[in-house]
């Protein structure tokens, strides 16, 4: 394996963890601005609907800053995580073929350093 085709890739995941990391953190703050004056009960009902999505009540309770009984798995490994991770890899694969439509003499991904 090519050596600067390793690299590129490490590059790249850094990248789009970054980006995954970032949108998670935007979307926290957009949730809180917009929920700021809700009642607890509103609130306890749109835990209750989204308490799949983090994977059981613990990982609930973990997320919202909550002393849990278990050791919390790793971000990365998260379900949440790892749907922003693949919307980050599309819009980023989106992005690179936009560029390459508009700039045909230019190739590769804009997310790899030339």
């Amino acid at each position: 394996m090519n050596g600067k085709h390793f690299i590129g890739n490490q590059q790249l995941s850094r990248k789009l963890i970054g980006r995954t990391k970032e949108a998670l953190r935007q979307r926290n703050v957009q949730f809180a601005q917009a929920h700021g004056d809700a009642s607890d009960e509103a609130l306890l009902d749109y835990v209750r609907s989204e308490a799949a999505r983090f994977g059981g009540w613990q990982n609930v309770i973990t997320s919202a800053g909550l002393p849990s009984p278990k050791k919390q798995k790793p971000t990365s490994k998260r379900q949440i995580f790892k749907e922003e991770f693949r919307c980050q890899a599309e819009s980023g694969s989106a992005q690179s073929n936009r560029t390459a439509a508009s700039n045909p003499e230019e190739e590769g991904d804009p997310l790899l350093p030339s």
